[in-house]
Formats: structure tokens, C-alpha cells, sequence
């Protein structure tokens, strides 16, 4: 009884010190929610104003390269860059010596049009603060002149201007040209970075990007008040700051259950007195019943089971008697060494025995044979381990027949030397795989060093020699080949390692390609074992034809240089890139001057010599991706990618000019050859190669009217 109250009353103290545990963890619980729920919005907020910022950042860059642009170059960038983000912006506008002059779209802004910024009051220090810092910055929230409330992102904007009438442009200083700004619909933008319909109470401060020294302009100021036990992060964005600062919905003290202090030692005396006993009662039955089911277990194994002790068999469930033919009653109490042929018993000693039963975390594997009551040898795995029984040391083993399996495989192996004269002579190799991938045997290949791999593969798995994806294409084959008892083939490549090499049909390439056939073998000897003989052929010569194929139908027989229809798709692939990051390309067509003379002179073959030459000199003057293709007898065509300006596209037309004027010696002849070229732009000249190579062509007529030796650029 006493014992009974001290225990009660330690458990009441256990009771309520847990319960304040449970309290406090419940509190930690709520502020890791509401931090985890703050980190997510902060990430939000940072990732979509973020991008904003970057599309004005784009704009002013494109104003400081284009001072002059017009009112159709402004709305072409401000459509192309408000796609991106047109669920926040509402325009981009601009304004020269910060007034607004150029607005996007203009229909419903017309307010904004002509405001001077610097004398507006409350955008004034916003603007003062970006022409001082010469930085992005943050003004707002605010309410616009279009009645809507938004957060504006200024951006100035700096151009260098023309050079001076001496020419030297390193003296020329950067120039204030204006502003670039950008309004983000706040209520837009509160919503799409979830800010409605909160798990919690928020709020933000930091108007014109001032972090903790801006007001607050989102949610309820009290959450910043120094009494509030808030949580805050910071939002760091580019050009300011802001801050957040959350509570749980209800409050902290409403977020942690309550428990009335008087249930806790109620409760804890009915619990405790009945859980003991319950508790007793339970881990008596749990025994019972676990005993009971482990026998269920070991009794209907589909392998033998048996727990040995002293050297001696104790137990045997029923599929034990039916491996050794023996009835339970004899093997009881036999020495498990009596049913081990003589031979094998090395394989499994009494010592191992020993050391395994005082073991009890360890798990061995033995194959050896049985002898059968009817004195016939039996293949048998054995998985061995320690456990106590009855109190004292034993073994656990578990038997299962693979005597069909071994069998199979000896028989195989016998089957194997029988077929391995006929196949030694094959220059590839050959495999004996099983169903799961197990490499069973190799044979031929002896003619080259490229498969000495193979005779290294017996008995281990393809998932072990080959990376994942390539046995995962292996096994589905094999498995194909097994299902339709049909001959499959693959073809696959293989890397050499160091050391290996190809003797006669390869070109001592480290990547061989292979061609495997697949078929599946019929004999099983009352097994589930399913094998398939692999025959791998290399095909290593015939890829290399193919590929040389290929290479002839894309390129040019005498140059070398891509032929029209792979510059094509060079030329797609880069429409597209530009496309995407709105960048320019200069498509150029070249004419030699000068060259029929020399066919004429020296004959075709001297003329095929200049137009290699020309073709090497053209591939010597392209840069990164930059591609040249050969497109009739002197024509060629050059598309040159990410230039910035115009005089970059001259610049690089007239080192072509220089390039392929540099005369050509043939045999003691001087072969003089000029080129005259056109050039198209893109975007300005058209958006698609038809388009853009007429006006190369065109451009090229008129740089031929001016004489040999020119380019023209197409107006």
C-alpha cells in the first residue's frame, strides 16, 4: 500500500512536470509554426519584388544604351518586359530630368503624363535619394496620380553621351538622363504572395525601403510597438529594405492549450492504477501471443527451420522432416554434424557453431550438403545466428533446397566446357546471364583485350558492373527476351579502361559500340531458374560509318564548312535565343570577287584550293557559336550572334574583308580573291532566315555597285 502511494505520489510530480514540459514544447511548437510561416512569406515577397525590380533594371539599362529612343522603342521593351510580370505592374513610364514623358500602356495613366517628380510631395525625397546614391530605389506605398495605391521602383538612369569633336571618348563623364519607374499594385501584389487569409496576424514596415525606420504601411502597427512579442525578419530586396513582424492568430497566450490544474492528480491516480495493472495484464498476453505467432511463423516456412544447441538439433518445424526425409521424432536430439555429408563438414564446424550461439548480432550463410534419410546427397543454403533459448545460448538456422539451382548450374558449367571449343574462336564475347542478372559464365572474345572484363564477371550481378540506367536497359531486355521467349537485340556503348584496347575491327577508340542479342535458354531441370545467352558483337566500325554519313550530309565536301541545311538549323536555334533574351543578330552574305579568273586560268583544281583556303580563313575569324556555311560555288553565309552595337558588326565585316583579301599562293601563283558582303539585322530587318537572307542579299548587290572589296550594312 505504501510502496502503492509513493509510487502515485512520484508519478503525480512526473504527471505535472510533464505537463509543463508538454505546455513548453506546445509554445516552441506555435513559434516554429509562426516562423516557418514568416520565412515563407518573406521568401515570397523578396522572390516576386525582386524580379520586379530586375524588369526596370533591364529598362534602364536599354534607355542608357538608347538616350534617343522614341516613343515606339520605349512601348516595344515596356510590352516586352510587362508580359513577364503583368499580374503586379501596372505601366512603366519614364521621365527625362524626372518628368514623366513616356508612359506604358498610356490609356488610364494619362494623369501620370507631364508630372514632375522632384516637386511632387511625397515622391520628391525618393528621387533626390536615387540621384544621390545612383541606385534602385523603393518609394512607398503610395497613392498615385491615377488614384491607385502602389509601390513605385525608381531606377535613374546614367548614358554616356557621343564623343566630342576630338574623338576621345575616355574623357566623356556619365550624364543624369533621368528616371526609370515602375508602379507595383500593392493589393495585386499582397495577393500574390499570399498574404490574405492568413494563419497568422502580420504586419510590414519600411516605407521607401527604409527597413525599421519606415512606417508602417501593412497589417497593424501594434505588432512593432516594443512591448509586443512579435516575431520580425527582415526582407531584404533590391533597393531597400523592409520588416515583418507576426503573431499567431489568437494570440500567444490562446495558441497553447490550457489544462485546469485540479483534473491533472484526478486524473493521475485513475490513470496510474489502471495502467499499471492493465499493463501487467497486457505484456503478459503480448508474450503469450508473440510466442504463440512465432511458432505460427517458423511452423509454416516455406524453408526448413531449427534451433541447435550443444551441437544438437531441439527444434525442427514441420518443412525440416520434408528437406531430410526424416521424421521430427528422429532428429530431435540428433547432432546436426550426422546430417552433414562427410566432406562438407569442414564447411560448418562445431567451433562455428559455438562462436555463433555466444554471437547474437552476427548472420552467416553457408552452402553445403545434407545426407537424406535415404542417404542422398541434398544442396542446402544454411543462414545461421545466435539467439537464447530457454535461457541458454543457441543457434537459429534456416535451410532452403537449392539442390535444383546447384544442379542446374553444374550441369550448365559441364554443358558450358562441352560448347566452349566450338565458340573460343569467336572474336567477340559471349554471357550466360540468369533472370536476376547474374553472370553464370563468359566465353570467347579472345582476340582482343577489350573483353578481359568479362572473364572477371562470374557470379557477380550487372546492377554491380554498369552504372544504373545502363543495367536497367540490360535487365529490361533480358526480361523481354524471357517473357517473349523470343531473341531480342540492343545496341549500347561502352567506355574502355585503361589498359583495355581494340586489336582488329576497332579503331582503339575509348567508346565502343556494341550490338547485343539476346535469347532466351530452354533447358530448366524442374527449376524456376530462367537463363539467356548474351552475344555482344561490336559494332564499333559500322557507328563510325554512320556517323560519317551524317557528318557528309550536313557539311560541305570540299570546305568542311556546314552546308545550307545544318546552318539552317543553327540559325533556328539562335533565332530562338535571341528571342528569348532579346538580343541581336547580323546575318552576312559573301560573295568572292575575282574568283572565276582563276578557275578559268588554273583550272578547278587550283580554284577548289583557294576556296579551302578562303574556308579557313572564314572559320579562323568566327567567334563562340558564331557559324560560316558554304551555300553555292563562292557564296557563303556568316551569322554572327550577341553583337551590341553597329559598329561592332562592321568592325567584324571589314576584319572578314582584310582576312580573305590576303592573297592565296599556289604553286608559285598568286591567286588574288576579294569578297564582297552583305549584311541583315536582326531584329530590324526581319525575324525569320528567308526574310533576313533577301536583305543580305539585296544589301550585297548594292555593296557590289560600290566596287570589291565592301560591305553593306542594309539600311
Amino acid at each position: 500500500m505504501l510502496a502503492g502511494l509513493l509510487a502515485g505520489i512520484v508519478g503525480l510530480v512526473l504527471l505535472l512536470g510533464g505537463i509543463e514540459q508538454w505546455r513548453h514544447r506546445q509554445q516552441e511548437q506555435v513559434r516554429a509554426e509562426v516562423l516557418h510561416e514568416l520565412s515563407r512569406i518573406r521568401a515570397r515577397i523578396e522572390g516576386e519584388m525582386n524580379a520586379t525590380v530586375h524588369l526596370t533594371s533591364a529598362l534602364a539599362a536599354y534607355v542608357s544604351l538608347n538616350p534617343a529612343l522614341s516613343v515606339t522603342e520605349f512601348e516595344l521593351m515596356a510590352a516586352y518586359l510587362m508580359q513577364r510580370r503583368r499580374h503586379v505592374i501596372r505601366n512603366f513610364t519614364l521621365a527625362p530630368d524626372n518628368i514623366i514623358r513616356y508612359v506604358y500602356p498610356l490609356q488610364g495613366n494619362e494623369a501620370a503624363m507631364g508630372l514632375d517628380l522632384l516637386r511632387h510631395s511625397e515622391q520628391s525625397s525618393s528621387v533626390a535619394r536615387a540621384m544621390a546614391t545612383q541606385e534602385t530605389v523603393l518609394a512607398g506605398p503610395w497613392l498615385l496620380a491615377q488614384g491607385t495605391e502602389a509601390l513605385l521602383i525608381r531606377t535613374p538612369i546614367f548614358y554616356l553621351p557621343e564623343p566630342g569633336a576630338d574623338g576621345d571618348a575616355a574623357r566623356q563623364e556619365h550624364r543624369y538622363w533621368g528616371l526609370a519607374s515602375v508602379p507595383v499594385d500593392m493589393p495585386t501584389f499582397y495577393r500574390e504572395v499570399g498574404l490574405e487569409h492568413l494563419p497568422l496576424r502580420l504586419a510590414i514596415r519600411g516605407r521607401d525601403g527604409l527597413g525599421e525606420d519606415g512606417a508602417v504601411f501593412f497589417g497593424e502597427a501594434r505588432l512593432f510597438e516594443p512591448q509586443a512579442k512579435s516575431l520580425r525578419q527582415s526582407v531584404e530586396l533590391l533597393g531597400g529594405r523592409w520588416e515583418l513582424a507576426a503573431e499567431p492568430l489568437p494570440g500567444w497566450k490562446e495558441a497553447v492549450r490550457q489544462y485546469p490544474g485540479w483534473t491533472g492528480p484526478a486524473l493521475l491516480l485513475m490513470v496510474m492504477c489502471g495502467l499499471l495493472t492493465w499493463k501487467f495484464f497486457d505484456q503478459t498476453l503480448r508474450i503469450r501471443e508473440a510466442g504463440h505467432k512465432y511458432r505460427s511463423l517458423i511452423e509454416h516456412l516455406s524453408d526448413g527451420a531449427c534451433i541447435i544447441q550443444d551441437g544438437r538439433l531441439r527444434y525442427v518445424n514441420p518443412r525440416m522432416s520434408v528437406i531430410s526425409g526424416y521424421p521430427p521424432g528422429e532428429l530431435l536430439d540428433r547432432p546436426l554434424h550426422n546430417l552433414i555429408v562427410e566432406g562438407d563438414r569442414n564447411t560448418l564446424s562445431r567451433a562455428d557453431l559455438t562462436a555463433l550461439s555466444t554471437s547474437q548480432q552476427e548472420v552467416r550463410e553457408y552452402e553445403l550438403r545434407l545426407r537424406r534419410r535415404d542417404q542422398e546427397p541434398l544442396y542446402v543454403r544454411l543462414n545461421v545466428a545466435g539467439i537464447s533459448w530457454e535461457g541458454r545460448p543457441a543457434v537459429l538456422a534456416t535451410v532452403t533446397d537449392i539442390d535444383d539451382r546447384t544442379r542446374l548450374l553444374q550441369m550448365l558449367h559441364a554443358t558450358t566446357e562441352r560448347l566452349h571449343a566450338l565458340i573460343s574462336a569467336l572474336p567477340d564475347v559471349a554471357f550466360v546471364v540468369d533472370e536476376q542478372g547474374c553472370y553464370i559464365e563468359s566465353f570467347g572474345g579472345h582476340e582482343t583485350l577489350l573483353y578481359q572484363r568479362s572473364r572477371k564477371s562470374y557470379g557477380r550481378y550487372i546492377r554491380d558492373i554498369f552504372p544504373a540506367e545502363t543495367a536497367e536497359r540490360f535487365m529490361a531486355v533480358i526480361r523481354s527476351a524471357l517473357d517473349t521467349q523470343s531473341l531480342q537485340t540492343i545496341e549500347y556503348p561502352l567506355r574502355l579502361k585503361p589498359g583495355e584496347r581494340v586489336s582488329s575491327n576497332g579503331q582503339g577508340e575509348d567508346l565502343q559500340w556494341f550490338e547485343g542479342r539476346v535469347v532466351p535458354l530452354q533447358y530448366r531441370q524442374s527449376s524456376d531458374v530462367q537463363l539467356v545467352l548474351w552475344l555482344a558483337f561490336n559494332i564499333t566500325q559500322r557507328k563510325q560509318a554512320e556517323d560519317h554519313i551524317r557528318y557528309m550530309a550536313l557539311h560541305d565536301n570540299l570546305t568542311g564548312l556546314p552546308n545550307r541545311r545544318l546552318f539552317r538549323d543553327c540559325f533556328d536555334k539562335s533565332l530562338h535565343c535571341a528571342r528569348d533574351k532579346a538580343s541581336e543578330m547580323a546575318l552576312m552574305f559573301l560573295d568572292l570577287d575575282d574568283f572565276k579568273p582563276i578557275n578559268d586560268s588554273l583550272g578547278h583544281e587550283a580554284g577548289d584550293k583557294v576556296l579551302q583556303e578562303i574556308a579557313r580563313r572564314l572559320k579562323a575569324q568566327l567567334h563562340g557559336e558564331e557559324v560560316a556555311a558554304r551555300v553555292g560555288g563562292d557564296e557563303f553565309v556568316v551569322l554572327i550572334q550577341h553583337l551590341p552595337h553597329l559598329q561592332a558588326i562592321e568592325h567584324r565585316a571589314q576584319a572578314i574583308v582584310q582576312a580573305i583579301n590576303t592573297p592565296v599562293w599556289l604553286d608559285g601563283h598568286c591567286c588574288q580573291v576579294g569578297v564582297s558582303i552583305g549584311i541583315s539585322r536582326y531584329p530590324y530587318h526581319g525575324e525569320d532566315f528567308q526574310g533576313l537572307l533577301q536583305i543580305a542579299d539585296e544589301a550585297l548587290y548594292l555593296a557590289k555597285a560600290q566596287g570589291k572589296n565592301h560591305f553593306m550594312v542594309a539600311p
